[in-house]
């Protein structure tokens, strides 16, 4: 089933990467180089269709324990890129770019991207038998994936768990950010010899709200010819501030391993962990620095083969991209090989063209 929904609106098969064909590459270092924040947003509840640039993360701030909690209930955005920016869910990334750093060129990146695509081409490189896709888009020598998920929003009924609600629970929203929907980072760096941007969520940030409060939403603004709003305010937080949030039940082991992949990719370097009993009480809250313990490191150094594969994968699909002469595609990965399929529709979607003077 998953499968057919994820080759709907495709056409005709362009190429095919089984996994086997994939050999890492002796020499190829996978540990991320020259790594540099660019820049961050908040997106503000679809009908405003507004992002605040650099915008800024709720602020990390657990509550005293125990604390009984609800379950998660209701409708959550999957993906609230994609949930309000429907026709390109990469945009927001370019229009933050272009508002803090206007004067970057992107003639040098391979890849833009989301966290999630890594994780899930990791895994698929890594032996796991996965069925997903990951839509993309070739703008000059740049590669764009955009992340996919079978529909846009997921409803929670009370039997999901507390992840929603915990990290509710566990933050403070900056003035100025209550009704924020999301806060996203946009970061660069090499991997392997492929020169990428990475976008990923940010749960939250340590530290005091007071710089933020200094430096609020201001009456600057774009309107963008896509019909967003563009409002500069906020504060660019460093990256030693990032926190990913977890929870787990009480019996299991609290282990920072199975977060720990996705807090390497986007090199975020706290983990807050809420552990709760079968009642929804949250019995004890564990805070993490897992770069300066040395845990995102450590699981650097035991994935290398897996790493070199993934590196290998990726430069192959961009060398795919610059030399076939595709415009939009997706990759869908199903029983061992990635295949490439042709977008049926290649009209009224993509990357605004107004955006495209960041590769002049």
């Amino acid at each position: 089933m998953l499968k057919e929904r994820c080759l709907k609106g495709l056409g005709e098969i362009l190429a095919e990467i089984p996994l086997e064909s994939i050999q890492p590459r002796d020499g190829l270092i996978t540990t991320k180089v020259n790594i540099t924040s660019l820049t961050s947003y908040n997106l503000l509840p679809k009908p405003r269709k507004t992002i605040v640039v650099p915008g800024s993360p709720p602020i990390w701030s657990p509550p005293k324990t125990p604390r009984k909690l609800k379950p998660d209930e209701g409708r959550y955005p999957i993906d609230a890129n994609r949930f309000v920016f429907r026709h390109c869910p990469l945009e927001p990334v370019f229009r933050a770019l272009s508002l803090t750093r206007p004067r970057m060129r992107l003639t040098d990146i391979d890849l833009v991207t989301d966290r999630r695509n890594l994780r899930l081409l990791l895994a698929f490189v890594a032996g796991k038998k996965n069925v997903f896709r990951i839509d993309a888009e070739q703008v000059h020598n740049t590669t764009l994936f955009t992340s996919w998920t079978p529909r846009a929003v997921c409803y929670f009924r009370g039997e999901d768990g507390y992840g929603h609600e915990f990290e509710r629970a566990a933050t403070r929203p900056p003035r100025g950010f209550r009704d924020s929907i999301a806060h996203h980072r946009v970061i660069r760096y090499r991997f392997g010899d492929v020169n990428l941007i990475l976008r990923h969520e940010v749960d939250a940030c340590t530290g005091s709200a007071e710089e933020i409060r200094r430096v609020m939403p201001t009456s600057e603004t774009r309107v963008t010819p896509t019909g967003y709003t563009v409002l500069k305010g906020g504060a660019f937080v460093a990256p030693s501030r990032v926190v990913e949030i977890k929870t787990r039940p009480a019996g299991k082991l609290v282990r920072v391993s199975r977060a720990t992949e996705q807090l390497w990719f986007s090199q975020t370097p706290v983990l807050g962990i809420g552990v709760y009993d079968g009642t929804g009480t949250f019995t004890k809250i564990v805070e993490r620095d897992v770069s300066r313990t040395g845990v995102l490191k450590t699981w650097e150094e035991n994935h290398q083969v897996q790493l070199k594969m993934l590196a290998a994968l990726l430069r192959a699909v961009v060398e795919l991209g610059r030399t076939s002469g595709w415009k939009r595609y997706a990759l869908v990965a199903s029983d061992e090989t990635v295949k490439i399929f042709n977008l049926a529709d290649q009209v009224g979607q993509g990357l605004p063209v107004d955006l495209r003077y960041l590769w002049e």
